[in-house]
């Protein structure tokens, strides 16, 4: 069984097996061939489920593999796409992002980008892009100063969620989309912290309930903001931390758990639910410290994008269930940093 949400201009199929219940949907959506851009992992693993699939459905395709991690969200790989396809591709035909979200960010930028627009299908492999990357139509590649400043708003036709993909996954991976779902369960939803908190999910364990919660709760955010203007902004709690510390590691350490440290981060300075949100974290593998300096801290959350030139915006949670809007000036955010790294 499998669920439909609708989100306006597309649709969200979520569900144990829903790669393969949902085949006449892709049937419908594909009107010509269809490059499928995924990576050496997704690839080593999946590639017969998909391969097979689309055979089955008589639709022409080919597999574009790219490297794991985000350093193939760059120009230079974002330009061997666009040269390749550009020696057979048109614009009746079809990207499918097969992977999680550094595939689907890229992926969709290529959508947004190759001959003005192409059709676009997301079909995420791992926890992270399942409940957040696939879902609001960000796409984008990434600059040696930053993370995500380039790239274009492009809604796809389709989103297949199937759980079934995520028993590949090893621990580290499918623990980091957990960071992603705590950030749901804090700043909007405390019956999701509850059960979360009560039981530990595990590769073993059906997603599909969470999946549907956390999609919802953004497909309602990005109906009402989908330019990232306002209510959007709520979605990047732990976010401003989270990504410089992304950047500081060279992108070692992947974004779910950067998140989950800008997280407990924010929780100890404002939430009065710390000690419940570090018990969570623990509980996945969360937990992490990372040694990287006030300073160097400091310097590279000024260059995040949701900033303005002189003000910086943090998420803010005084209690599960419930997030807001902080602006302040650099040197009220330089305070922060220093009260939360005085301990």
């Amino acid at each position: 069984m499998y669920s439909v949400i609708n989100v306006k201009n597309y649709d969200l199929i979520v569900g144990l097996d829903a790669l393969n219940l949902s085949r006449d949907y892709l049937k419908n959506f594909i009107k010509s061939k269809a490059i499928i851009i995924t990576d050496e992992n997704v690839d080593r693993y999946h590639h017969k489920t998909l391969d097979i699939l689309l055979d089955e459905l008589e639709i022409e395709h080919e597999f574009y593999v790219i490297k794991p991690g985000e350093s193939s969200k760059s120009l230079s790989e974002y330009e061997k796409i666009m040269t390749y396809m550009s020696m057979s591709y048109h614009r009746n035909d079809t990207v499918i992002a097969f992977g999680g979200g550094v595939v689907g960010d890229l992926a969709g930028f290529v959508a947004a980008t190759f001959m003005r627009g192409l059709d676009f299908i997301q079909i995420p492999t791992t926890v992270l892009s399942m409940v957040d990357s696939s879902v609001g139509s960000k796409t984008g590649i990434d600059l040696p100063t930053g993370k995500n400043l380039i790239g274009a708003f492009k809604d796809p036709k389709l989103c297949i969620i199937d759980p079934l993909l995520l028993k590949t996954l090893d621990d580290y991976v499918f623990e980091d989309g957990f960071g992603e779902i705590i950030k749901y369960a804090i700043c909007f939803d405390e019956e999701l912290f509850a059960m979360i908190s009560t039981k530990r999910y595990t590769k073993q364990s059906d997603l599909s309930e969470i999946v549907e919660i956390c999609v919802s709760i953004k497909k309602d955010i990005v109906l009402q903001d989908k330019l990232e203007q306002n209510l959007r902004r709520l979605l990047n709690y732990g976010h401003t931390l989270g990504h410089a510390v992304e950047k500081l590691s060279d992108y070692n350490v992947m974004h779910g758990h950067a998140v989950a440290f800008g997280m407990k981060c924010m929780a100890k300075k404002y939430s009065k639910d710390y000690d419940r949100i570090l018990e969570v974290l623990k509980m996945y593998n969360l937990n992490y410290n990372y040694d990287y300096s006030e300073e160097d801290v400091y310097e590279v959350s000024l260059r995040d994008k949701k900033n303005t030139k002189d003000m910086i915006s943090l998420i803010v949670s005084e209690e599960i269930g419930d997030c807001t809007v902080l602006s302040m000036n650099k040197s009220d955010y330089k305070k922060v940093l220093s009260d939360i790294y005085e301990d």
